[in-house]
């Protein structure tokens, strides 16, 4: 595997952008090892920022995801998602942007 373009970490948990691709790793959940998914793929980006009471949030959604809703009740459940902190909101959401830059140029 390649170096990725940007990565971004919480705990355990990472999701590294690749050129056309991102891997997730989550080695201490219910879906261990990495999954590899392709930006071609990917329908929309649900995010939300933290607050000083709740955690926020990147969940990927395709067309075979199973997200029930919009809400973010899904996320602790969904392989394709990341809960982090108010300390790492900010890489986040610069992964967020570089995903939907790589998504406006193909």
């Amino acid at each position: 595997m390649s170096t990725p373009i940007f990565s971004a970490k919480f705990a355990l948990n990472s999701i590294d952008l690749y050129d056309g691709y991102v891997v997730i790793k989550n080695p201490k959940t219910l879906f261990k090892g990495e999954q590899r998914i392709y930006l071609d793929r990917l329908i929309s980006i649900n995010f939300r920022k933290p607050s000083w009471l709740a955690a926020g949030y990147i969940q990927l959604v395709f067309p075979d995801s199973k997200v029930d809703k919009v809400d973010g009740t899904s996320v602790p459940n969904d392989e394709f998602s990341a809960i982090f902190r108010k300390k790492s909101a900010a890489q986040f959401e610069k992964l967020r942007d570089m995903i939907d830059e790589q998504r406006r140029k193909k």
